[in-house]
């Protein structure tokens, strides 16, 4: 809970919507939460026996090594048949999440690398004794296929949105009082049940990780058929716009795809056509619409395409592996010389 920004006021409250879920049951959450003070990190422990809270050196919640010795801390201490891993706080650009205002080194805003820490989730995964079921992305914008595909391997299922998430949230009480009842849950379920309680959303999509493994070669399918005399794409609508200063937008992958390509709407036997057709039989295996309304969303196909029109954007992220295996960087460069 990477709160050392402007979501630090609901800190609190997601802390005791936590507590009272989890009192006499078998449920233990592990927060490790940063706010706006700077005595160091939090690591707040709620199981049946209470509450433990225990002050940390660093101030940097978006550090990789931050982040692996507290999974370790969990390994050790917590050891669970299941677990579910959730990031909340802000989403960023391509390779952005987890916004730490000061990681107290004097070095000014930060963003954690959703790249550098896919290894520390796989690892987490790998040597935990239980099974790691669920990664919830529980920040704006993370259902891009950037994000899904680097965290292919963190867990079997992803929950992530393509839009707004708000803050603090409503699925805690209802969902951990749903898992007491149910312990041996998949995380497709858990999933869902979140899905059920949550209300401050656009869409979430439950996502199959091993089908993640596939979105490179999916999408270069298309981009190979893409006319290289495609013009400067007319965008659609915005699926989310990150921070102000953050210059990275992101578009449902669809829409934007058959933009690129000139066409609306999308034959069975084209390659848009068989990549949307897996999208919606393969890859997302449910894509809710929540409360919050925009006009656009119900054309939304559950992932999104983060579109570097920016060319400092660009040049950032042009060795992203997704990037290149996709065939995206050179779409890119030819849309937007």
């Amino acid at each position: 809970m990477s709160y050392d920004n402007d979501l630090a006021h609901h800190a609190e409250t997601i802390l005791d919507d936590l507590h009272r879920a989890s009192i006499d049951t078998e449920i233990a959450v592990s927060i490790l939460l940063d706010t706006r003070d700077a005595r160091g990190l939090r690591r707040v422990t709620l199981t049946s026996d209470g509450r433990r809270d225990e002050r940390l050196a660093s101030e940097d919640s978006a550090s990789t090594d931050v982040l692996d010795t507290h999974l370790d801390w969990v390994r050790a201490n917590l050891s669970a048949r299941h677990t579910m891993v959730a990031f909340l706080d802000h989403g960023g650009g391509m390779d952005e999440m987890c916004w730490d205002w000061d990681p107290g080194d004097g070095g000014g805003p930060r963003w954690m690398s959703a790249r550098a820490i896919a290894p520390v989730l796989e690892q987490f995964r790998t040597e935990s004794a239980g099974e790691v079921d669920l990664l919830f992305l529980q920040q704006c914008g993370r259902a891009s296929a950037g994000n899904l595909h680097t965290f292919r391997d963190a867990a079997p299922w992803i929950l992530a949105s393509q839009g707004v998430i708000g803050a603090p949230n409503t699925y805690y009480a209802n969902t951990l009082a749903w898992l007491d009842a149910h312990p041996d849950a998949g995380g497709d379920e858990l999933a869902r049940e979140i899905m059920a309680n949550e209300t401050q959303y656009v869409t979430l999509s439950l996502v199959d990780s091993a089908a993640s493994a596939e979105l490179p070669t999916r999408i270069r399918a298309v981009v190979d058929a893409t006319p290289q005399t495609a013009a400067q794409v007319t965008s659609p609508a915005l699926c989310y716009g990150a921070l102000a200063n953050f210059p990275e937008t992101s578009y449902d992958l669809m829409r934007w795809l058959e933009a690129a390509n000139g066409v609306v709407g999308t034959d069975s036997n084209t390659p848009l056509g068989r990549l949307r057709s897996w999208l919606r039989y393969s890859l997302v295996v449910e894509h809710r619409y929540g409360p919050v309304r925009i006009p656009e969303r119900r054309s939304w196909c559950g992932v999104s395409l983060f579109v570097p029109t920016d060319p400092d954007v660009r040049d950032r992220h042009r060795d992203h592996p997704f990037l290149v295996e996709s065939g995206l960087r050179a779409l890119f460069d030819q849309l937007y010389p």
